[in-house]
């Protein structure tokens, strides 16, 4: 018998912008501020939540809301790809 090829899936880009949880195409401190919401529990209807997950590990969670203050700041130009 012939072994069974295996193939490798193709990674995919997320279609959103890491950080624009409002969808408005921009990243900025509207976008800050309904992470923030969002974390503390509150309602935030119509926000993409994945989008919050600005360091790509599968969590939104306090280590987004820092790296999101990092990069209004100036001290990160960008958030994981």
């Amino acid at each position: 018998t012939t072994p069974t090829p295996q193939t490798t899936p193709t990674p995919t880009k997320p279609s959103f912008t890491r950080g624009d949880l409002n969808g408005d195409g921009e990243l900025n401190s509207l976008d800050f501020a309904l992470l923030r919401k969002y974390l503390l529990g509150n309602s935030v209807p119509n926000i993409n939540t994945a989008a919050g997950d600005v360091n790509a590990d599968g969590d939104v969670n306090s280590l987004d809301f820092a790296m999101y203050r990092q990069y209004l700041v100036g001290k990160i130009s960008k958030f994981a790809d």
